[in-house]
């Protein structure tokens, strides 16, 4: 029986994809909370994550040099940059399904930058903040 190294590589079995693992022993390993994927996960943190801004903030338009959580911003910029890559019939990592969950919690995948929605963006920054002090990075 071939060992199992905690921390290697390791992709799921599917039906195309041969394994010495057995259905029981992959159950086993789920149930445990085996990670089959680590970019599956660090994508699903992320999402929890953007799950928690909206829900403080009231939409999903976390700056891109959110103090709080830079990586945030940064994730949230790739996931509208992979949208762009999606819908152009690139190579993306955007599935159908990642679209679904985000289209389900608000995201936004075009910024508007009218006056308008800019003004609108200040009255929920005074909303949750109390001030229009908006800081330069924001």
């Amino acid at each position: 029986v071939k060992q199992i190294r905690i921390g290697t590589k390791t992709k799921k079995p599917t039906p195309t994809r041969r394994s010495l693992l057995t259905k029981e022993r992959i159950e086993a390993l789920e149930e445990i909370g085996f990670v089959w994927s680590i970019y599956d996960q660090m994508w699903e943190d992320r999402f929890r994550e953007l799950v928690a801004y909206r829900d403080q903030h009231g939409h999903c338009k976390v700056p891109q040099s959110w103090k709080e959580s830079p990586e945030l911003g940064s994730w949230v910029k790739a996931q509208r940059d992979e949208r762009t890559k999606y819908d152009g019939d690139k190579k993306s990592s955007l599935t159908e399904e990642r679209i679904r969950v985000l289209n389900e919690i608000g995201f936004v995948w075009k910024l508007r930058t009218s006056w308008e929605d800019r003004y609108a963006d200040l009255v929920d920054y005074k909303r949750v903040h109390g001030d229009c002090k908006v800081p330069k990075n924001f």
